[in-house]
């Protein structure tokens, strides 16, 4: 008897349970439904922030400056349009004082941005002090891993994973190679080269 009344109270714990979840999910579905086509929907605000819409765009410019824009989007297209003319979109702006970088990469940590040049020499730009900090190993080491490509030369990779799979373009754009990478070693996988009138 006290067996049957312990197993009917677990039943209805799980039951319970299982009730709460479920009920938590419908009314996540029924909020999510109302941002996205209900009454909620026209206060475009809520909606973005709600899904994460709402970011900072990174754009590297050919002088050297990095402009860090807000996307947060109003429902009047008018006032949005009117904010990104006077610039009350930038959220900030920094000059690197170089004018050969290439490629940006964003880190995990928003606060900081890695910036190559044609030399491949990687700097580390800190936003809240608005200019180009030393790079430590350490930020190299949690932000990128280093490959060679089939001619020799290094190549960075942006990943924090130690083990991936990647493509390498040579210099002369003649070719690609995949590679695997993990345990700190690579292995190429496959190669690919065009013929000498065609490049990537």
């Amino acid at each position: 008897m006290l067996r049957s009344m312990t197993h009917q109270l677990q039943m209805h714990g799980r039951e319970m349970k299982n009730y709460n979840i479920f009920s938590a999910y419908v009314n996540r579905l029924k909020r999510n439904y109302n941002l996205v086509f209900g009454d909620e929907s026209k206060n475009s605000l809520d909606r973005d922030l709600h899904f994460g819409l709402v970011k900072t765009l990174v754009v590297l410019t050919k002088n050297g400056k990095v402009f860090g824009f807000d996307t947060l989007k109003h429902a009047n297209k008018a006032e949005t349009e009117k904010e990104f003319a006077n610039g009350e979109q930038i959220k900030w702006i920094v000059d690197t004082g170089l004018d050969n970088l290439v490629t940006l990469y964003n880190t995990e940590d928003v606060k900081e941005i890695a910036l190559l040049d044609d030399h491949q020499v990687l700097h580390k730009l800190d936003i809240e002090e608005g200019k180009l900090v030393n790079v430590h190993p350490r930020f190299i080491e949690n932000n990128f891993r280093i490959l060679n490509n089939n001619e020799g030369e290094r190549v960075l990779k942006q990943t924090q994973s130690d083990d991936f799979y990647s493509l390498i373009v040579s210099n002369d754009k003649h070719s690609v190679q995949g590679v695997h990478f993990y345990d700190d070693s690579e292995k190429p996988t496959w190669s690919f080269t065009l013929d000498p009138e065609d490049h990537l």
